[in-house]
């Protein structure tokens, strides 16, 4: 029997709980389970003894993490895609404590306690482990999966390396799962908060530092004068981050980047530009003797390194200017986000 709601119909009752397809045929996506559901959530050593007798009973672990603060579709079809890799699904989930020093200090919205339940009540879910650190590096290392199902903008290259680290040392692989467009619990909370405008423009930065302490900056022509910044602009249609930092460096100052790992997202909102600007940031390294007189943009009108001295005197606007003071004196405490009030540099 299909019971229809919406566009969504039950297509398969299971002991367990229920999967569903939409009426277009797309992949099913396993809701929700039916029982004790927080009887799934368990401490790492419980996990990893678990995990150690589901392989030698021959079956496939997946680990995936993430903070699942604001559940959303994005959320459920990644759960859905990282279970289908395997037969056992275990996420990670970033406790309270560790989403505070990542994010902002209003974060997380929902409590670990919420949010592992929403977790440990989908059928796709077999365990959750709440974690305090920022990597869960320990977890992965400790539970030994076959497969880390990572979902987001990535590649192998740009994760966290004592995560890849501890993932590979073990013998399994990463996969990495795409994200669902537009979908985030940042732009969740923003809109509801603060009445953000429609028009999001997504893009990306390389912050590309020397040996000498110097950051890589651009001078680039606005409607209202030059301003420096960071190399990078708007992500384009069908183009991961990486690739928009990687082919904005080279327009912008002739240099080919060499891609890092993630280190933080910027937001700003303008309201009386209709603008929310969504901006991820990656560390980057280029040739720091290579020709600038190669870039191809015809924005760019300059490209100079630039010591903590000429960003603090820097006569023209330098977007980001305490932000890149701050990173400078203390790179490891940079933080994951960063809200920028409308009008700031």
């Amino acid at each position: 029997m299909n019971i229809h709601a919406g566009q969504w119909h039950v297509a398969t009752h299971y002991s367990n709980g229920l999967a569903v397809r939409n009426i277009f045929g797309e992949k099913y996506i396993y809701l929700f389970s039916i029982g004790r559901p927080m009887g799934k959530v368990v401490d790492l050593d419980t996990l990893a003894a678990e995990a150690e007798t589901w392989r030698r009973d021959g079956k496939k672990v997946v680990w995936t993490n993430g903070c699942f603060d604001l559940f959303h579709t994005g959320h459920a079809r990644a759960l859905a895609e990282a279970k289908a890799l395997g037969d056992v699904l275990a996420v990670g989930l970033n406790s309270d404590r560790s989403i505070r020093g990542s994010k902002a200090a209003d974060r997380p919205i929902r409590p670990e306690s919420d949010r592992a339940g929403v977790l440990a009540a989908l059928a796709a879910v077999d365990r959750v482990v709440v974690f305090d650190g920022a990597r869960c590096d320990r977890e992965i290392a400790a539970v030994k999966p076959d497969i880390w199902a990572k979902s987001g903008d990535y590649t192998e290259e740009s994760l966290d390396p004592g995560e890849r680290r501890a993932i590979l040392e073990n013998g399994g692989k990463i996969v990495i799962t795409p994200l669902v467009p537009g979908l985030s619990t940042t732009l969740i909370v923003k809109k509801i908060r603060r009445g953000d405008p429609e028009k999001i423009v997504s893009g990306s930065s390389a912050l590309i530092v020397n040996e000498r302490r110097e950051i890589l900056m651009v001078a680039t022509e606005y409607a209202d004068g030059v301003k420096w910044s960071l190399p990078g602009g708007g992500q384009m249609r069908g183009e991961t981050l990486q690739r928009t930092a990687e082919r904005e460096t080279a327009e912008e100052t002739g240099l080919k980047a060499a891609i890092g790992r993630h280190r933080c997202v910027i937001e700003r909102i303008e309201p009386a530009r209709s603008l929310h600007l969504v901006l991820h940031v990656f560390l980057a390294s280029v040739n720091a003797n290579g020709d600038f007189s190669r870039r191809t943009s015809r924005s760019a009108v300059d490209v100079a390194w630039f010591d903590r001295s000429r960003i603090e005197h820097e006569e023209r606007t330098v977007l980001g200017r305490a932000l890149w003071l701050d990173y400078l004196d203390d790179p490891d405490g940079f933080p994951g986000y960063v809200f920028l009030p409308p009008g700031s540099e």
